[in-house]
């Protein structure tokens, strides 16, 4: 009986991780696994019995446990069975994460224990736990080293912070020897946990060979690159999975409730948070904890805060992945951000750059640190790291503006289907008026990775001028460019003039007629997140708003063209100013003092005077100078009857 029960005992222990604690009572643990003396005599049974008998006395005799020799005191005896009880009730205790903490965890950790159950058959396993920052791997890896460390002689849990490897090298080798000894562990059976690994070197100076440690150890690695895993060979790969959308809404709740259940009014703004956070387990945690306590609107106004990524605590944990790119590598990922999601791989490729095979080995590099995934040949990715990616732009626009100032003063925003009419007209017109513009008219050319200068070159225009036509919604491009735009409007106080060409403001507000039928065909056509597509439909409403100049079919291009150069000469200040009904002498007069700047001309600030006696034309001359050449300056300023106090 006894040994049936063994035997079940240890099949439940490799099957689940159970803990077993042997007592070896009067015997020592090279008897009970080798069979030796008694054990060997009393074996009796069918051959097959008897050698799962064999095979249970094996591993329980290679098991720790407690040893239990011949004790004539009863103190002795009371002292190692409180040693037992106390270990007993160490490992029954609760788990030091909390409910909260726990949800989607427990699968997670049935899973990996599984995977190293289908490779116990080797004498040293290792395996990695990989996904994105935020994703849970942390809180999965010390939920089975606690669950399973009482089966090791020794073990040691490291983390690394990730700041410098070198600076913090030498403590972590020394905590790894005082917790499991030397490095030389082939006796051993150990436990080791690598916790947030982001370098090669870090397992070949911690891990080493499989050799240096004994039969039976487990080796856990924690990462954001799949490729480290792949280059130290580990035996197996678990990619951590975002949580279910029940998952979610149960963890959103503990964290803002504290209880299982959230109060009924709340269920309908849990349930938006929860579509922003995507499964993403530090989302969820970071919004719950903000929101506790808060009454219902402060969610309203939180989850408009979301769709702009404020929360740091968020952000910047996830910027940790993109910590360790290259520069060219970081490029790609904004370009996918703003222009690529949804969009098919080899397409894409093609788009970014020239050289197929390059882009491709840095597509797979991003799909490896889990920034991306790839689905049915369609780029994806995680809905917070779309924001986090719109937001490093946006912060790039600004920081480039800041150090270069403004390149532009108009840029255009315009879907093909009026790129040779109005938009060309537009641009001819404003051109001549000494504007700068940017008109994107080929697109972005191919073999140019930095796809985003289109959108830096909207921070760096002082007016951006939306030509909306009923094409203009079907294209991401636009929609990218239109959000930047308005962005800027909000934050820096942009000037932004819409122009409605042959569509009703109503029908950008509203998205409506055709208008309305290209961006829901182009919606449905392409994978955009919920959260994208409503920021879309909320900056469409307010640029639908915006007061602007309404081009009807029936009406002179050439006139609504004239007036939106003079608005926008007038708010550039580039207005001519008034010099005489009957301007007679004044051309000549102004050629000799251009004649004169030009002989002046060096590249440095020339100043020259205009001289003569009050009435002789003097201002005349100066404002016809003023309106002949000012157009070729970025900007200028007429300051008249100066000696007046």
């Amino acid at each position: 009986m006894c040994l049936k029960e063994l035997t079940k005992i240890m099949k439940f222990r490799k099957a689940y991780y159970d803990v077993v604690l042997p007592i070896f009572c009067e015997v020592s643990r090279s008897q009970v696994r080798n069979q030796e003396f008694s054990f060997g005599e009393a074996l009796q049974g069918t051959d097959g019995e008897v050698s799962s008998w064999r095979r249970a006395l094996r591993e329980a005799g290679g098991n720790y446990g407690f040893d239990v020799p011949n004790l004539e005191s009863n103190t002795q005896r009371e002292e190692i069975i409180d040693h037992i009880i106390h270990r007993v009730r160490e490992i029954l205790a609760p788990p030091m994460c909390s409910a909260e903490n726990t949800v989607g965890v427990d699968s997670r950790v049935q899973d990996v224990i599984t995977m190293l159950h289908n490779h116990k058959s080797k004498h040293v396993i290792m395996v990695g736990i990989c996904g994105i920052a935020g994703i849970g791997k942390t809180i999965v890896a010390k939920a089975i080293f606690e669950h399973i460390h009482w089966e090791f002689e020794d073990m040691c849990y490291l983390g690394f912070d990730g700041e410098d490897w070198q600076r913090e090298k030498v403590d972590l080798v020394s905590r790894l020897r005082t917790q499991i000894g030397s490095l030389m562990l082939k006796h051993k059976k150990v436990l080791l946990v690598l916790d947030d690994v982001n370098q090669l070197e870090q397992l070949n100076t911690l891990c080493g060979s499989r050799d240096h440690f004994g039969e039976g150890s487990i080796i856990i690695i924690t990462t954001r690159d799949l490729s480290l895993l792949n280059a130290f060979q580990v035996d197996d790969t678990y990619h951590m999975q975002l949580l279910s959308d029940q998952e979610s809404l149960q963890l959103l709740i503990w964290q803002a409730f504290g209880q299982p259940y959230p109060i009924e009014e709340f269920m309908g703004a849990c349930k938006e948070v929860v579509a922003y956070a995507e499964g993403l387990p530090l989302a969820l945690k970071v919004l719950g904890c903000t929101l506790r306590s808060q009454p219902l609107q402060e969610w309203s106004a939180m989850l408009q805060k979301l769709s702009r990524l404020q929360y740091f605590g968020i952000s910047n944990i996830l910027k940790l992945s993109l910590a360790s790119l290259s520069k060219e590598q970081r490029e790609i990922f904004l370009n996918i951000v703003e222009f690529y999601i949804g969009e098919d791989l080899n397409d894409v490729i093609q788009e970014l750059k020239g050289n197929e095979f390059y882009a491709h080995i840095d597509i797979e590099i991003l799909q490896d640190r889990g920034l991306i995934t790839i689905d049915d040949n369609k780029l994806r990715m995680h809905n917070l790291l779309q924001l986090m990616g719109s937001k490093i732009i946006h912060e790039t626009v600004l920081t480039e503006l800041q150090i270069r100032g403004y390149r532009y003063e108009v840029f255009l925003s315009f879907r093909g289907d009026t790129r040779k009419n109005f938009t060309s007209h537009l641009y001819a017109a404003l051109c001549n008026a000494g504007i700068t513009v940017f008109k994107d008219d080929v697109e972005l050319p191919r073999g140019k990775y930095i796809n985003t200068e289109l959108l830096q070159a909207i921070g760096s225009s002082k007016i951006s001028i939306i030509i909306f036509s009923s094409e203009y919604a079907g294209s991401k491009w636009c929609l990218k460019e239109l959000s930047m735009i308005m962005r800027l409007r909000k934050s820096e106080g942009r000037v932004v003039l819409p122009v409605f060409y042959h569509v009703d403001p109503s029908e950008i507000r509203h998205q409506t007629s055709n208008f309305g039928k290209a961006f829901e065909d182009f919606i449905r056509k392409s994978f955009q997140s919920k959260p994208q597509v409503s920021e879309w439909r909320e900056t469409l409403t307010k640029a639908g708003s915006l007061a602007g100049t309404v081009v009807l079919s029936a009406g002179d291009e050439s006139d609504y063209v004239d007036d939106i150069v003079r608005q926008v000469c007038d708010i550039l200040c580039k207005t001519d100013l008034f010099v005489a009904e009957h301007p007679v002498g004044v051309d000549s007069r102004v050629r000799e003092v251009i004649t004169m700047l030009q002989n002046h001309s060096s590249g440095n600030t020339v100043t020259i005077g205009i001289w003569g006696m009050g009435g002789a034309g003097k201002t005349t001359i100066a404002k016809a100078i003023y309106n002949e050449i000012g157009r070729t300056f970025k900007s200028r300023s007429y300051l008249s009857n100066i000696r007046k106090e």
